[in-house]
């Protein structure tokens, strides 16, 4: 139970009672016990476990998704050595329409093999290339991006500084992978959409937090610092997600989406995710 002491302050007790003769009377004796520290304990470590076993999670996933990715990329050195072969060769007859079409199938060989370099950095840990950057122009940039994929029927609401008049040159840069950030917007968009079957509303905010030191990564449950942040978040109308999935949002390859429909993954997940930090 929650007691409180004399000087007012709560604390975590714990109260055991026995039943006993007083005076030839039944009474009972209650003892109660401080167990606070004990309890901050016992939070510390489950937190400690959580983090561990979604460590060795993401390693086994990581050599699962390094031998596919080497695998893949064997295969697909072949496909676009090829590719290129059949090029020269529809060059060398000026088939006009057949150097159209293998150009389209060089471009999507070559979006390929960029995944394939995201697996490979993701079972390697590698965090990206990040540098220092203005938040608010690349988020207006790759939602000016995002509009055109999205139908009529979904609305786009952005809550953020997108030019100079309303002073996104005031706000604080960050130290991130472009690349991945805006890959990462563009999934979480993406999911908004199925999750609101194509019609409702879709919320992107940029705004300033405060970040406690108790907070820790959603993702790979390593601890936050404090200190000022940049929060970027998005949001929708939607139904919202099940209790018991919550936890495994951040697993790769997991996917709520119906068979037959690839779900929008963002890689790598953990340090997409950690990698937004304010610099100051």
């Amino acid at each position: 139970m929650t007691a409180t002491r004399k000087d007012g302050s709560r604390l975590q007790a714990e109260v055991r009672g026995t039943p006993m003769m007083y005076r030839g009377r039944r009474h009972v004796l209650y003892a109660t016990r401080d167990i606070t520290e004990r309890r901050a304990a016992e939070q510390r470590r489950g937190e400690l476990e959580r983090q561990l076993r979604q460590a060795q999670k993401m390693e086994a996933i990581g050599q699962l998704t390094g031998g596919i990715a080497h695998d893949f990329n064997n295969i697909l050195a072949s496909v676009i050595g090829y590719i290129v072969l059949a090029q020269e060769r529809a060059e060398a007859l000026a088939d006009a329409t057949l150097m159209r079409q293998l150009g389209q199938a060089h471009l999507a060989a070559d979006r390929a093999r960029e995944l394939i370099a995201q697996m490979l950095a993701f079972a390697r840990r590698q965090r990206g290339k990040r540098r220092v950057l203005a938040l608010a122009p690349l988020l207006h940039q790759t939602l000016s991006l995002l509009r055109a994929t999205l139908p009529s029927t979904v609305a786009l609401l952005v809550n953020c500084p997108v030019g100079r008049r309303r002073g996104w040159h005031r706000w604080p840069c960050v130290e991130a992978d472009p690349v991945q950030l805006e890959q990462v917007l563009f999934n979480l968009c993406i999911n908004a959409r199925d999750a609101i079957g194509g019609q409702g509303r879709i919320g992107v905010q940029l705004r300033r937090a405060e970040v406690g030191p108790t907070w820790h990564c959603a993702s790979c449950r390593a601890g936050v610092g404090g200190g000022d942040w940049v929060e970027l978040s998005v949001e929708d109308d939607g139904p919202g997600i099940a209790p018991e999935v919550v936890d495994r949002i951040f697993d790769p390859f997991f996917s709520t989406n119906r068979q037959g429909r690839a779900p929008a993954w963002a890689w790598p997940w953990c340090m997409a995710s950690c990698t937004t930090t304010v610099g100051t």
